[in-house]
């Protein structure tokens, strides 16, 4: 179980018999079996009134979740008329029901079985809802909206806790999803609640709050406080979060009060950050260019250099004490160009040098300490005369030289990485000296698949591909299929052009946004060899990275899996519908036939994305169909 983070999951089952229930004229008696799904959560300090004000659950963890009972028995209704005093049964069987639970310490459950009766041949008829309830509930001292529960489970940093990175992001956990519907089953019915953060803020030891932003984990259940420079070092910190209430009332959501004030909750950490770095660390770079560790550095794509920081750093730039410069080292020679560092967006630019072919270099930030030049005329000269007069006379000069104080950090490298650049200059003109081979193979008999040899003079690496940590988790490389001859247009005017058709959609398009969605129209369905990865990172030498183009032409697979879904859609929907009933757009399609894929050319495009969105050069090539 990790406490900071998750809640942790627990099921178990029971077995009881219920013995003699009633409400009202209702009746019941069931041997019942419970079985539970339930969330285990920290309450903290919460207490049951109800019993001594003992702490609930164990050291504060208890569950709340859902029940599934199961009922062997009978359920039945009080008849009490003037010819008849007697049970008569409802149910005399078994049921199912499922229920509200928490536990353990104390275990309580309850839910609601419902349905209709018609007794005495009509008599006696209605509907039922019957209350189940087994166990103690407990009944939390200053019980909130949500039963005592701590919907914000834990803050990090930890209370008190020291030396802090300054990178590092403070963070909370929540119970449930924010700003997501709850349902909670009551008495009364299901009432729908919600909460939402009123303030996730960061404040230095003066009371000045830190600027950032919050960015939810996907499942919403986590916030993380993302400053936009470091934290401030070696200062005491005080990270604070309050969530409030709300409840859809009427369609809307209304902010819920306790003894009409506004309800909330509040949790705080105090912390101490340690000290700043004098580095940039690789790990708060969102993207550079060069790239670091990049392979095939395209000379020719543009001189525009750039270093964008996750989070600023601006003191490793504003002491006037330090001259800060860029350089590329070489194996021949050193270049140095200037920079600059914009305080508002984290961003450092430079101009990069005229860098020679398939060369490796080292980049490099390099600060130099304005107060490591030693003073002038450091050297005494003293002359002595040796012998006397009528003797021979020597003429001896002494240099002495005194000690110079010069900082050990003269020199002091702030970021350094490697790059090699490629044989071409652009991406445009190594594509342009590769002389495809198409083949193709069976996906099954309707659909094939093209693919490219190359046998280029140099690979392709991962940057390109598919992106590193350095460019953005983004491709250097942005492959469009142009989806530009005949067989790719009898799609289109089938329902590409048109989509969604007749209000019907595609499966796959709930994928969009993901990292694989290839689009519709699948203008993206060009998928990289996984093989050709695996060679990048494990045997970069291998000669298949030569041999093979890395992208593949998947296109064919995509038109026959989405016209299949839509011409089965639109059968079921107008299966007893005469054809005046369509559209002529859907008449068209259920006519239609997917048909052979066509010898021919089959375009594509290669444009190369400079990281931080600018497009360098592009080439339009084709995968061939014999």
């Amino acid at each position: 179980m990790r406490q900071y983070k998750r809640n942790s999951k627990k099921q178990s089952h029971l077995n009881f018999d219920t013995g003699d229930m009633n409400a009202l004229f209702l009746y019941a008696r069931f041997q019942a079996g419970l079985g539970q799904d339930l969330m285990l959560k920290n309450y903290g300090e919460a207490m049951c009134s109800n019993r001594g004000g003992k702490q609930i659950g164990i050291n504060g963890w208890y569950a709340n979740g859902q029940a599934y009972v199961y009922l062997q028995g009978e359920l039945g209704i009080r008849i009490k008329l003037w010819f008849v005093n007697k049970r008569l049964p409802i149910v005399k069987a078994g049921t199912a029901a499922l229920l509200q639970a928490k536990g353990p310490n104390p275990y309580w459950a309850r839910g609601y079985l419902s349905g209709n009766y018609n007794l005495l041949g009509g008599m006696v008829k209605g509907n039922f809802r019957f209350k189940l309830e087994f166990g103690e509930e407990c009944k939390m001292e200053k019980e909130s909206v949500f039963g005592g529960m701590k919907l914000i489970t834990d803050l990090s940093p930890k209370k008190d806790e020291n030396n802090v990175d300054i990178f590092a992001i403070p963070q909370a956990t929540f119970a449930f999803k924010v700003d997501e519907p709850i349902v909670i089953p009551e008495d009364d019915g299901e009432h729908t609640y919600k909460i939402v953060i009123d303030k996730m803020v960061v404040l230095d030891e003066k009371g000045n709050e830190i600027k950032g932003k919050i960015e939810f984990a996907k499942a919403k259940d986590v916030a993380n406080f993302v400053s936009t420079d470091i934290l401030p070092p070696n200062q005491k910190m005080k990270f604070l979060v309050q969530v409030s209430f709300m409840e859809k009332k009427g369609g809307v959501f209304q902010v819920v009060t306790v003894d009409g004030k506004k309800a909330f909750e509040k949790e705080e950490r105090y912390f101490t950050t340690g000290t700043a770095p004098t580095t940039i660390p690789l790990s708060n770079i969102q993207y550079a260019y060069p790239v670091v560790s990049q392979e095939n550095y395209y000379t020719g794509e543009t001189n525009k250099g750039t270093i964008q920081l996750k989070r600023g750093q601006d003191y490793l730039f504003d002491d006037p004490l330090w001259k800060t410069s860029i350089q590329f080292v070489g194996e021949e020679n050193t270049l140095e160009s200037a920079f600059v560092y914009n305080e508002g967006t984290n961003q450092i630019t430079f101009t990069t040098p005229e860098l020679s072919t398939e060369k490796q270099y080292t980049f490099s930030i390099v600060a130099k300490n304005s107060n490591s030049s030693a003073t002038t005329d450091l050297t005494k000269q003293t002359k002595e005369t040796v012998g006397g007069q009528n003797e021979s006379e020597i003429n001896v000069t002494t240099q002495t030289k005194n000690a110079q104080s010069v900082s050990k950090d003269a020199d002091f490298e702030r970021l350094s990485y490697t790059f090699r650049t490629s044989k071409y200059n652009t991406l445009e003109a190594k594509l342009s000296s590769i002389n495809f081979n198409t083949l193709w193979g069976k996906i099954n008999s309707d659909v094939i698949m093209l693919q490219n040899n190359m046998n280029a003079d140099e690979a392709f690496d991962t940057a390109e591909l598919v992106g590193t940590q350095y460019t953005d988790n983004k491709p250097l490389i942005e492959m469009t299929a142009l989806m530009d001859d005949a067989f790719a247009d009898k799609f289109e005017k089938l329902f590409y052009n048109s989509y969604p058709l007749d209000g019907m959609t595609l499966s796959r398009s709930a994928q969009a946004g993901e990292e694989n969605y290839v689009g519709i129209p699948p203008t993206k369905a060009l998928p990289i060899y996984s093989s050709y990865l695996q060679y990048l990172e494990n045997e970069k030498y291998n000669p298949f990275l030569k041999r093979i183009f890395p992208y593949k032409y998947d296109l064919f697979h995509y038109y026959h899996a989405d016209w299949y879904e839509l011409i089965s859609k639109a059968a079921n929907r107008y299966v007893d519908a005469p054809q005046s009933a369509r559209t002529a757009q859907v008449n068209n399609l259920l006519q239609s036939t997917f048909g052979v894929v066509p010898k021919g050319k089959y375009n594509v495009k290669a444009v190369y994305m400079i990281p931080g969105g600018d497009s360098g050069t592009e080439k339009q090539f084709s995968y061939t169909l014999k």
